[in-house]
């Protein structure tokens, strides 16, 4: 009768992961891979905090480059390269050999390894069709910096063509995984729509608010302006979609 109501429904989602082109099959539940991948992540995290046990995460995260796990390629070839200041205590400084690692992990299909690809050819090229592809391929790949480069490049028309629901749905992937200037773009792209639904008014606002938790002036600006005026069911929904939005950056 014209009235929402809670469901549940069964849904089968069929996946298919990206391979290099032209490359052999691989079994994505390859132990030895899902192996390195853990050493690489704990190693990662360790180097994060810098705590006590950096060196043995250094020579670690080194061992699995040699190994050529894509994720290890990636960050030696960043220190190598100078990419990230400060590193030259970490290993020996090598740009050429840094790049070539950041290179192979970009040709092994590794989201931010492609995206560092992408960017450097598009500081070098005029017309540069193929790194936008590159671009497109390492935000499939889950690389966040590549998200919010498309949604700032399809919101204005830079580089590529202006599409606003493209814009949004670029900034929605990586506003989702907590980056606030994606949740902050996200939001301005709802709130300044024409003719805005009510549903578009509190999607920004759960974003805006995400992103003020993130000490984003300008969304902490807006949110606070408009929180004057909320409803009690605005303020409700406004919190559901927070959580449901980001939860554990809430």
């Amino acid at each position: 009768d014209g009235r929402a109501v809670a469901a549940e429904i069964p849904l089968i989602v069929k996946f298919r992961l990206p391979l290099q082109r032209n490359a052999p099959a691989i079994s994505w539940s390859d132990e030895k891979r899902e192996r390195q991948r853990s050493e690489f992540n704990v190693a990662l995290g360790i180097l994060r905090r810098n705590g006590p046990a950096a060196d043995r995460a250094i020579a670690t995260v080194r061992e699995l480059a040699k190994k050529k796990v894509p994720s290890a390629l990636y960050l030696v070839g960043l220190w190598e390269s100078g990419a990230i200041d400060g590193t030259a205590e970490i290993v020996p400084r090598n740009e050429k050999a840094g790049i070539a690692k950041i290179e192979r992990a970009a040709k092994a299909n590794y989201g931010p390894a492609l995206y560092w690809v992408a960017r450097r050819g598009l500081g070098k090229q005029a017309d540069a069709g193929e790194e936008w592809d590159e671009m497109r391929q390492a935000a499939m790949l889950g690389s966040v910096e590549a998200q919010y480069v498309l949604g700032q490049s399809h919101e204005r028309g830079a580089g590529t063509d202006r599409d606003a629901g493209r814009a949004e749905n670029y900034y929605r992937l990586c506003a989702s995984r907590g980056v606030a200037l994606c949740q902050y773009r996200l939001g301005r792209m709802l709130f300044d729509t024409p003719h805005r639904s009510e549903a578009d008014y509190e999607q920004a606002m759960a974003w805006f608010a995400l992103a003020a938790n993130q000490d984003i002036d300008g969304a902490r600006t807006i949110y606070e302006r408009e929180r004057l005026h909320f409803t009690l069911p605005q303020e409700t929904i406004i919190d559901k979609l927070k959580r449901q939005f980001v939860g554990k950056f809430d």
